[in-house]
This record gives C-alpha cells, structure tokens and sequence, in this order.
C-alpha cells in the first residue's frame, strides 16, 4: 500500500513537472507560430478558423458533461466491485461515448449546411464566406466528433495517473500539428488546410491513447445485462445533468466573445483580435490545470475513504501552489505584455490600437480568472463528494445573464471598444459566480479553510504589487529604451526585474514551507539510502 501511495505521489509529481515542460514548449511556439498564421491566412481567415472552432466546441455540450463524470463512477466500480466493475463502466462510457459523437457530428454537420445556405445568420458573410466557414465547421465537427469517442482511452489512462503518457502524448501532437501546418503554409496552403492538418493530429494522438490503454494498460471492457443498464444510466444522468451545467459555463465563457462579436461585428479581425487577447487565458487556464488535474484521482480516493480533513488540507496546499504560479503569470504579463504582443504580431495585418485591445483584453482575462484558477482542484472536490449541483445551477445562471449582458455591451458599445463587450457580460460571471457564491459554498457546505486561502492571497497580491510597481517606474519615468531596441529585449529585461523581486519576496513569505519541504526530501533520502543498506 506505502508503494502506491508513493508511486501516485511521484505521478503527481512528475505531471505537474511534464505539464510546465509542455507549457514551455507551447509558450515558444506561440512566439513564432501564431504571428506566421496570421501573416500567412490574414486576419479574415484565421478569424474564420477561430469561429468555427467556437462552433464544435459548443457542441459537446450535447454531452451533457457526461465525460466528467468517467473517474468518480471508475474509482466507485473498481472499489465496490474489483475489476469486474471498472470493465462494466468502461463498456458502459464506450457505448454512452460513441453514440453522443455520432450526435454530434449530425448536428454539427447540420449546422455548417445552415450557415452555407444563410439559414443562420453571420454579418457581412456574403456567399464566399459562407462556404468557406461551411467547410471549416465540418472539418472541425468531425474533428470534434471523433476526438469526443475515443477521448475515453484518455480519461482511463487518466484514471490509471498515467500523467507522464497524457502530457508526452498532448505535447507531440501539438508539436506534429505546429510543423505540418507551418509546412502547409509554406507550401501555399490555405487556411482550409490548416483545419485538416489540425483533425488529422488529433486523430493521431487518440488512436495513440487507445493503443496505449489497450495495449500497456490492459483496459477491458464488459457489458452490463439490460436489468443493471438502467438503473446505472439513471445514476449517471443524475450526476452527469450537474456537470453539464458546469461544463456549460466553462464552454459559455471559453466561446462567448468570439461567438457574439462574430456574429454581431465580424468573423474576420474583431474576432482576430479579441481571440489573441483570449489567448493569455487559456495558457493561465492550463498553468492551473497542470497542477489541479494531478490531484483528481487522489482527491477521489480520499473521498472515498472518508479523510474530510486530508481532503481540505489538498485544497488550500493545492491553490497555495496554483496561487504563486498564477500571481507570477499575472504580474509578469502586466509588466512587459505590452512590449511583447506589440513586437510579436508586428509583422501581422494589425495595428497599434489592435495590439493595446489585445493587451488590455488579456489583462482583463489574466486577473478576472487568477481567484478562480487557483482554486480548481475544489472543482474535482465537489464532483468527488457529489455536492456540485448549487453551484452548477447558480453559475449556469450567472453564464446565462452573461451572455445577454455581453450582446447589450457589444450592440450599446462604439465601433472601437465593442470587442470589450464581452468581457463585461464575462465579469459578471466570473465574479458573481466563480469568486463570490463559489467560496461562500467552499467554506459554509465543504468546510475548507476560505480564510486561510484569502490571507494569502492578500499577501500575494501585494507582493505581485510591488514586483510591478517597481518596473514600471523604472521603465516610465527613469530609463527609456531605444527606439529601435529588439521588442523580445525589452520584454525580458522588465521580465527579470519583475522576477528579481517577486522570487526572493515569495521565498521569504514561504520560508517555513520551503525548509520543512527540505527536511521531508533529507528524510526520505536518507531513508532510502538506509533501505539500500538493509538488503
């Protein structure tokens, strides 16, 4: 038993090491890539492409988050009944996932025939257009669609803590799309074929997980008798319904500004220029989930033991760790983000004032989402202990109003601030939602220590303050660069600074933390050494 803890420990470990390696690795090819496409498709096209990604992705909603679900219900079957009940599960899921694919791909296929025929409506979209947008949403249905079936060999391996093999396998796909689409548009390939490339990558990194789950993790399946069929779909639906209210406030804020300002201004540079601001969220989202997603099948398995305290203490130590990781994203991107997206995407189609909008939009989305963020392993606690259904419902609810908050801010809004629109009716959500109900429900129904997680967030954030404060000072009012100095020098030497002073004042703060995290490695080290001498 102290072996697998130990082995799962190290698993963690080691994901949450893979997943900042990953990140690294997305954070350089994000340097050169994106400004290429851009440069390469235009403005109108990539902004296309972007639409109907937005599109697919709304479309597994029609799983009603049934996918989510897959750990809690596997960590049950296995434990009550061995073997014999994670087969059952696995068929169950295999059959549940094949037949909400097939939905939507019928859905979706239905939808990209609309928008070709003007059944659905998209301003300025004149017939060339429409058909290019029609074939961007089948490829990326389809995409979509196969991705969503056999996604399951992926939450087993999940499941199994396999995290090395989920972050290598994630990693290589998206460096064999990144290479393939740059070869296609080197070769003067369309924006038709960056969507292909896309699906065929996909698809290569899902037969990989079946192989491996198959293969080297020996998943089985079995098919329950039509009288254990139903009941077990009841328990699951029920569950699941909660989640999917989830799931849809997630996709709601994910797809919200690209969906509206394409559809209300244009699908072409207004959703070009909010999706890059959109786009510093999404590498905070995965920082947190690089450390969070380690800890679901533990906060499972200590739900499932009943250890109510252990599972408190992985929260707030959980988001302690998210909390440095995303303050230091925070404070560094306000301190030469800027410099950075001006010098990036300076050889793209777009201008100084498009470069401050999307500077400002990350911004927006960097400190909306860091409370949030830094608490998402309390997501999986929920789902572990069943208790998710208040929240599902209110910020479902708070997602609702969103959304006809943000078409009022972008219909009401001047030409040059409506791609600010959707953020208001996003703010609402988030804040209403995510930070106030949420932590009000962590501490009055599940008992985690909100307090303490405040406490340090205050220092934090005043550590963050002062790492800013400094820099832009310096670089405001004392020293001026040159005019024609390299944007990327810039950027890190106002980067450093920022992390000149935030390090050592986080190291100070977590002083005691970081010595007895030294003393635990001594010990286990020379533990080991003194295991070696016994045999």
């Amino acid at each position: 038993m102290e072996n697998v803890k130990a082995t799962k420990k190290n698993s963690i470990k080691t994901g949450i090491i893979l997943t900042y390696i990953r990140l690294a690795v997305y954070l350089v090819i994000a340097v050169v890539y994106p400004p290429y496409l851009l440069q390469k498709v235009g403005e109108a096209d990539n902004g296309l492409y972007t639409f109907a990604v937005s599109v697919s992705a709304l479309l597994l909603l029609l799983s009603f988050g049934i996918e989510s679900s897959y750990v809690r219900f596997a960590t049950v079957s296995e434990e009550k009944n061995g073997e014999e009940g994670l087969k059952k599960t696995n068929g169950f899921y295999l059959i549940a996932f094949i037949m909400i694919g097939l939905l939507v791909m019928i859905v979706g296929t239905l939808i990209a025939f609309f928008y070709r025929d003007g059944v659905l409506y998209l301003k300025d979209g004149g017939p060339e257009i429409r058909s290019k947008l029609f074939a961007l949403v089948l490829i990326t249905t389809l995409a979509a669609s196969s991705d969503f079936i056999m996604s399951l060999f992926s939450w087993f391996a999940y499941y199994r803590s396999r995290f090395a093999w989920e972050q290598g396998i994630i990693l290589f796909s998206h460096l064999l799309t990144t290479g393939l689409t740059a070869l296609a548009l080197y070769l003067g390939g369309d924006i038709i074929w960056v969507a292909w490339i896309g699906m065929l990558a996909q698809f290569v990194m899902d037969v990989a997980n079946v192989i491996y789950s198959l293969g080297f993790l020996k998943m089985k399946f079995a098919w329950m008798k039509p009288a254990e069929w139903k009941p077990y779909l009841k328990e699951i639906l029920v569950f699941s319904v909660w989640i999917f209210f989830v799931v849809a406030f997630t996709q709601i804020n994910a797809y919200l500004g690209k969906t509206v300002l394409g559809v209300m201004v244009d699908a072409g540079k207004t959703v070009t220029v909010f999706t890059y601001g959109f786009q510093f969220y999404a590498y905070e989202s995965l920082m947190s989930q690089g450390i969070s997603n380690n800890f679901s099948p533990k906060i499972n398995a200590l739900v499932v033991e009943h250890k109510d305290k252990e599972v408190a203490s992985l929260w707030l130590r959980a988001s302690k760790l998210q909390m440095v990781v995303l303050f230091c994203v925070v404070g560094g991107f306000l301190t030469c983000g800027l410099d950075f997206v001006s010098y990036w995407l300076r050889k793209s189609q777009l201008d100084a004032a498009n470069f401050e909008q999307i500077y400002y939009i990350g911004a927006a989305m960097l400190i909306l989402w860091l409370i949030p963020m830094s608490e998402t392993v309390g997501i999986e606690a929920q789902r572990a202990y069943n208790k998710h259904r208040f929240l599902a419902i209110f910020n479902l609810s708070c997602a609702l109003v969103s959304v006809g908050i943000a078409i009022l801010a972008v219909y009401f809004l001047p030409p040059e601030l409506k791609v600010y629109g959707p953020l208001i009716g996003m703010a609402f959500s988030i804040v209403a939602g995510m930070i106030v109900a949420s932590n009000i429900y962590y501490k009055k129904a599940m008992n985690f220590p909100v307090g303490h997680f405040f406490a340090s967030f205050g220092i934090l954030l005043g550590i963050t303050t002062v790492a800013w404060l400094v820099p832009f000072v310096i670089f405001t009012y004392v020293v001026h660069f040159p005019s024609g100095m390299n944007g990327y020098v810039s950027t890190i030497i106002k980067a450093l600074v920022f992390l000149a002073i935030y390090l050592p004042l986080i190291a100070v703060y977590y002083r005691k933390e970081i010595h007895e995290e030294i003393l635990r490695l001594k010990a286990k080290k020379e533990a080991k050494k003194n295991a070696e001498e016994i045999k």
